[in-house]
């Protein structure tokens, strides 16, 4: 996990340079394509039978609240 985590903020920082990029600019073209890679391994490995269920019950034990104030905060984070 380190060892990945190094490589990611080498390969940020050598395409800041070589294309001149801001942070944000840069974040704006990798975090889409994080999305599109995670979402189908996180779709086979975890997702329920029944997916009604399961909204409902992070509705009831976590809340709308809190989710959206963590996005918030990774967003802000990530500035």
């Amino acid at each position: 996990s380190s060892l990945s985590e190094c490589m990611r903020v080498v390969l940020m920082k050598r395409r800041l340079t070589g294309l001149q990029l801001d942070a944000l600019t840069l974040l704006s073209y990798y975090a889409p394509l994080c999305f599109l890679l995670l979402v189908p391994g996180a779709l086979a490995t975890e997702m329920p039978d029944d997916i009604s269920v399961w909204v409902s019950d992070l509705r009831e034990k976590v809340g709308l609240m809190w989710i959206l104030l963590n996005a918030v905060v990774a967003f802000s984070l990530n500035l």
